[in-house]
């Protein structure tokens, strides 16, 4: 049975009542951004079960998973390498908890949101450790279409799901590793059902709002308040849209003043951070051959969720053409980005444009796309302003990486972030070539890698000691 914070949940929602009956911020009833709403621990993954246990279940079913366990190819050394230094440093027995917090849309109008949050509870030796002050580390996920990928749903079905990326996996072992792991789902994700804003600066919102969720979480779980204390440092690293939002989010955090000395380092992994650049190119250039021509839809869907009451052009059945024979494109790639569907299923409504598919542009109205083509356009300033490294200069460590091969979000990505940051001494880029052969792009066989890079070079800066040679 699954235990929940219900006499918390009644506390805070009396509070909040009382608050407001007296006048507090004018009556709006919509709970302060970052309140902590309920949590829900997770039973099969929790602290009452021994190290052993714990360690063999998320390696048996991550192994036996084809991301974790891909053969015999050499290049798989490398990856073994890695897994090997994650599981050598499993120093702490970790506690799962799916937790639902306030937060905002891009709009403004209050939603609930849900993520996933991992502690690193005691020792292995089962004894409070000397030291129990821990950093946060954030791991925003890569892109998902499907509901059920989403963190906390997937740390709730781990046994049954297999994880396409393994961010889940790599979070659990993460927190072993001494970090509380927050993982948060996203608007229009977990138990949202607002559209997504994919690839959207506002997707900051739903990760530093998290934030205060889980340390209010910790004061409010007697086991978790006495072993586990925040020690002040943030970090953060994902892929791909996880990139694009770690990114999104360091800027969010450095802007923020509970939040802007605590943020001590970014490491950004294959992000689309220049969507008026390299991804601009993409829309516009890419040939059918494009392996997931699918994010097009999911940005243009998402955009219009933010702009089109402004911007009546930015309204999905606008922008995708609607032309004969193409009258019901666009609902029908509305029906298949319901969270319940797959890429493929997207990659397929989308190929099904007359009277020939040529790449990802096929779906566009002639409108829309000659607006992309006119750099002074007004969807232009928009992808511009919502390019990850715009108008903001980090103040704090941050490494980028990035795939040299990776044939859905171009190294281009990379390189023209790291020009718009300019002579910045905080901001660096790395290149790498490892990958698993377990998917249809090297973008998908590159995610273990690439998480894996960005968690190493984060641990470098959270404890130096344990990479001294």
């Amino acid at each position: 049975m699954r235990k929940r914070t219900s006499l918390m949940f009644l506390v805070l929602t009396l509070v909040t009542a009382l608050f407001f009956t007296s006048g507090g911020c004018g009556g709006d009833s919509s709970p302060e951004r970052g309140k902590l709403l309920d949590s829900q621990k997770i039973e099969a993954l929790n602290a009452d079960t021994s190290a052993d246990v714990q360690l063999a279940t998320v390696q048996i079913t991550a192994l036996n998973s084809s991301v974790l366990n891909p053969g015999n190819d050499p290049v798989n050394d490398i990856w073994k390498d890695l897994l090997k230094w994650l599981t050598d440093h499993f120093t702490h027995i970790w506690s799962c908890h799916k937790l639902t917090y306030a937060s905002k849309t891009a709009d403004g109008k209050a939603v609930s949101l849900s993520g996933a949050v991992i502690y690193p509870y005691l020792r292995i030796d089962g004894k409070t450790p000397a030291d129990k002050r821990v950093p946060i580390l954030i791991m925003p996920h890569p892109t998902q279409v499907e509901r059920k990928y989403s963190p906390s749903i997937m740390l709730e079905h781990i046994i049954e799901y297999k994880d396409p990326q393994a961010m889940v996996y790599l979070g659990m072992l993460a927190a072993t590793t001494g970090y509380i792991v927050i993982m948060p789902d996203y608007v229009g994700m977990g138990i949202n059902r607002d559209i997504h804003p994919y690839c959207h600066e506002s997707l900051a919102d739903s990760i530093v709002d998290m934030i205060p969720a889980t340390l209010e979480h910790i004061q409010s779980i007697p086991y978790l308040k006495k072993n586990v204390e925040w020690n002040g440092a943030i970090y953060i690293s994902g892929y791909s849209e996880g990139g694009y939002a770690s990114m999104a989010a360091a800027k969010a955090l450095q802007n923020d003043p509970r939040f802007k000395n605590s943020i001590k380092g970014a490491a950004p992994v294959d992000g689309p951070y220049s969507l008026a650049g390299a991804m601009k190119t993409v829309i516009i250039s890419a040939d059918a051959a494009y392996p997931s021509p699918y994010f097009l839809p999911y940005v243009l869907n998402g955009y219009a969720s933010v702009y089109e009451k402004a911007i009546p052009n930015f309204a999905f059945k606008r922008t995708v053409r609607s032309d004969t024979p193409n009258e019901s494109l666009a609902g029908s790639l509305l029906t298949v980005m319901d969270g319940e569907h797959s890429d493929s299923d997207i990659n397929n409504v989308m190929r099904s444009a007359k009277p020939l598919y040529e790449g990802p542009r096929s779906i566009l109205s002639s409108e829309f796309l000659q607006s992309l083509n006119d750099p002074a356009s007004k969807p232009c300033d928009i992808l511009k302003q919502n390019s990850s490294f715009y108008d903001w200069s980090p103040q704090f460590p941050m490494e980028m990486f990035h795939h040299v091969s990776d044939d859905l979000v171009p190294y281009a990505n990379m390189t023209e972030a790291k020009a718009a940051f300019g002579s910045n001494p905080y901001v660096t880029a790395s290149s790498y070539e490892g990958y698993l052969n377990i998917g249809s792009s090297m973008h998908e066989n590159a995610a273990p890698f690439g998480i894996i890079y960005g968690y190493m070079w984060v641990d470098k800066l959270a404890y130096p000691d344990r990479h001294k040679p």
